[in-house]
């Protein structure tokens, strides 16, 4: 072979350096998402980053979300703190997604309408079906609007946060549009423009009050929430004065209960017309490492943080990020046990409730107090006979539901509206496969078990070892069945499995009908025969369970003899796991 020639030796160079520049530069990036509203149907663009060990099918535990909002004039994938804030998340191995909220604040479907609102909800509902995520460390950061943003979904959605990070925000809009107008800035325009008007019209004045945080922020009492500005926003071109701020902060440090924090009204004029801190306010310098621009002013009130800092209308994400990394939602508070009329077959369980499921009813009991909060039960003549296992995904309550002891086997999965306790729809699952007993949620597809038994509600040619387990997608078309194994069937007999949940381990834990014990299976991927890990002692004995997605170290569990829903730690497991 002859040699290259110099000109060739110089492209194939040229060649490997851009290949190793290629390389070097693949990162992860987010993609693009549609989704559609939960409100109005409209079609919403979203930019989701969902790191390794996120992913539905990886093991471990579950991982903090951040959701990042957009500034007043721009969208959800172009606005300054966008590229930093998904830096951060990468770095830290979080969840990222960035919604549109109806993009520019220029109509009024956008700054802070209930359609914007919801918009937020739904993608947070979105990134919670495609990636493993924390429900005690979802956090929110904004700045200018997206600060605004941040502060409403706040006072709206106050249990969602475990912490908020709002910059330079705008929190009364008619006092902004004032300012606006006063300084020929084109936001006036804009601000009209999602009103119909200027304030002053009694119309108007009710929304510009409505999507204001400021006047409802004392509803976000007990979040964790970062307020920062820069000390010379507001001044030479910069555009929201820093009284934005401040009151917001006072408003809060007021329904925290530390009155003593408030800045008084002159401290708040002195602060927005000098852009410095008063002497009598000054206090040591603030060892905040990582900061691009120096704190200059901060105050604390309870779980909520002022900072000043030396610069202008400008937001900073990675302080903002390791503030947020450093709060989590304390672990719901539970009763052990409380008694439930109907905690006879299975229970289902969300942050807030139990779900106690009998053959025709279901009893929704507080988790703190065990109070029966709501109830549901079928009409005389209704379709429901055994209603069995249930799950909470995305507010509804799914129960498994079969015609046992009926012959030929019929099941269905029934769904409740889990806030109303209203039945919303039915499904039915195929005859052939045996009498459904409980239903799951686990690395986005659906999972059901169908008993066989000896004796009673069973077929005279198919004992209980045709007992089954199938995953279904979310058009709930079958994708792959497991049988149980010999070991488990024996243990089951003469009966079948009545329970089932996805623990934290990526394994799945089983009960029968009478033992006090939970099997620990692992499914092949492709489906055949379930593996029998462990054997569990538990004081629990059969029927249906549930782990505590927003605890997960709880188990749940009835005890049917004496009509009572139980919480109880979860077994020891390898959070390492292995699936």
């Amino acid at each position: 072979m002859r040699p290259p020639r110099p000109r060739s030796r110089l492209l194939l160079a040229l060649a490997i350096v851009l290949w190793a520049g290629t390389i070097r530069c693949a990162e992860p990036a987010p993609v693009e998402r549609i989704i559609r509203s939960t409100l109005d149907g409209a079609e919403q663009r979203i930019h989701l980053y969902v790191p390794p060990k996120a992913a539905l099918q990886a093991a471990g535990p579950p991982v903090p979300l951040l959701v990042s909002l957009h500034s007043w004039t721009a969208s959800y994938d172009r606005y300054d703190s966008y590229e930093g804030a998904l830096q951060g998340c990468i770095e830290r191995g979080w969840v990222f997604v960035s919604p549109d909220f109806r993009g520019p604040n220029v109509r009024p479907e956008a700054c802070a309408s209930d359609l914007a609102v919801q918009d937020v909800l739904d993608a947070v509902a979105y990134a919670r079906q495609q990636a493993r995520i924390d429900a005690r460390r979802m956090y929110i950061l904004g700045g200018s609007g997206g600060g605004h943003m941040a502060l409403v979904m706040a006072h709206r959605a106050p249990d969602l946060w475990a912490a908020v990070s709002a910059w330079v925000p705008v929190t009364d809009l008619a006092a902004w549009h004032g300012f606006c107008r006063e300084q020929g800035y084109v936001y006036a325009d804009r601000i009209e423009k999602c009103f119909g008007g200027p304030p002053g019209d009694a119309v108007h004045d009710v929304e510009y009050r409505k999507r204001s945080p400021l006047f409802w922020l004392s509803a976000a009492a007990t979040i964790p929430i970062d307020i920062q500005t820069g000390i010379h926003d507001g001044h030479d071109g910069r555009a929201i004065p820093i009284d934005h701020s401040l009151r917001a902060f006072n408003v809060l440090a007021t329904a925290n209960g530390h009155e003593d924090a408030v800045l008084s009204p002159a401290d708040v004029a002195f602060l927005t017309r000098e852009a410095r801190v008063p002497e009598r306010l000054a206090a040591a310098p603030v060892d905040d490492p990582g900061r691009e621009h120096p704190v200059v002013f901060r105050r604390q009130a309870g779980p909520v943080r002022l900072t000043l800092f030396d610069g202008g209308h400008v937001i900073d994400p990675p302080p903002a990020l390791e503030w947020l990394a450093g709060h989590a939602k304390a672990a719901p508070k539970f009763l052990p046990r409380f008694p439930a009329e109907h905690a006879h077959q299975a229970v289902a369980v969300d942050e807030a409730h139990v779900y106690a499921v009998d053959n025709k009813a279901i009893g929704k009991h507080d988790k703190a107090t065990g109070a029966l909060v709501g109830r549901w039960e079928d009409a005389g003549g209704g379709s429901i006979i055994h209603l069995n296992s249930g799950v909470v995904v995305d507010g509804r309550l799914y129960c498994a539901h079969s015609n046992y002891p009926g012959l030929p086997m019929r099941s269905s999965i029934e769904v409740w509206d889990a806030d109303a306790l209203e039945h919303v729809d039915s499904r039915p699952l195929p005859t052939s496969d045996g009498s459904c007993t409980w239903v799951d949620r686990h690395h986005g597809h659906w999972w059901v078990c169908f008993a066989h038994y000896n004796g009673k509600g069973g077929y005279p040619d198919k004992d209980n070892s045709w007992t089954n387990l199938a995953q279904y997608d979310d058009d709930w078309r079958p994708l792959h069945a497991w049988r149980f194994p010999p070991a488990v069937i024996e243990r089951f007999a003469p009966h079948s499995c009545s329970g089932g949940s996805w623990g934290p381990d990526g394994r799945l834990y089983c009960t029968g009908h009478d033992r006090a014990e939970l099997y620990a299976l692992e499914a092949p991927r492709a489906g055949g025969v379930l593996r029998l890990v462990d054997v569990v002692p538990f004081d629990i004995r059969g029927q249906g369970i549930a782990f505590d997605r927003s605890n997960p170290g709880v188990l749940y569990g009835v005890k049917r003899n004496t009509s009572q829903a139980v919480a109880l730690p979860a077994p020891a497991m390898d959070l390492g796991g292995t699936r």
